[in-house]
């Protein structure tokens, strides 16, 4: 997911947070954004979005979405202005099932630079939802198959270490790295060390 972000960075202009007012399971959360993105693409033909579910502390679920929509009105940090929150009470009335909204909306504005923060929130939440119910959910996360261009990922197994691997792309400039944790069993974690690269102007 990561790497679908950062491949379509480009096209991803917002953050949104759906909020449900009451408990529904991860098949019906599935239902209700194919109808959210069924409305979506009424205006928006090429809407590209990645999301996934996050359950509170009460496992209730979260939806955390990346999305193509542009919200200028939406990049406050701290208190939000009347405009930003018409945007939202607009999304809200999408986001419904029957004629009833199904809850609230938070909705972000990407800056420059935020995207890397953003899909890496994404992967651990994919991460999280994961922990134990591997095998069975398929309602943890999705995205648009038609608009987002799938990343070329290159496999090889190596003993290098990671400090003669990075030596090799002297062409690329790092301007990101980090590292986050992935639950492998229940005894074990797997950490991922995460570069974004970008080839160097000439």
């Amino acid at each position: 997911m990561i790497r679908l972000a950062e491949t379509n960075r480009d096209k991803f202009k917002s953050f949104i947070t759906l909020t449900y007012s009451v408990d529904v399971t991860e098949a019906e959360n599935s239902k209700y954004l194919n109808l959210l993105f069924s409305k979506l693409r009424q205006k928006n033909k090429d809407l590209s979005y990645i999301w996934t579910i996050e359950r509170t502390k009460k496992d209730r679920i979260h939806v955390h979405m990346l999305t193509s929509l542009e919200y200028l009105e939406c990049n406050s940090t701290g208190r939000k202005s009347n405009a930003h929150k018409l945007a939202e009470q607009g999304f809200e009335k999408l986001w419904s099932y029957k004629g009833n909204v199904l809850g609230w909306v938070d909705i972000r504005s990407l800056n420059k630079g935020d995207l890397t923060k953003y899909s890496l929130y994404i992967a651990k939440y994919i991460s999280k939802a994961m922990t134990g119910v591997v095998a069975e959910n398929k309602h943890i996360y999705g995205y648009s198959k038609r608009t987002l261009e799938k990343p070329v990922q290159e496999r090889y197994l190596t003993d290098e270490t990671l400090e003669n691997i990075l030596k090799k792309y002297t062409d690329y400039e790092v301007r990101y790295s980090g590292n986050y944790k992935v639950e492998y069993s229940a005894s074990e974690d797997i950490t991922v060390s995460y570069f974004n690269m970008y080839l160097k102007e000439k």
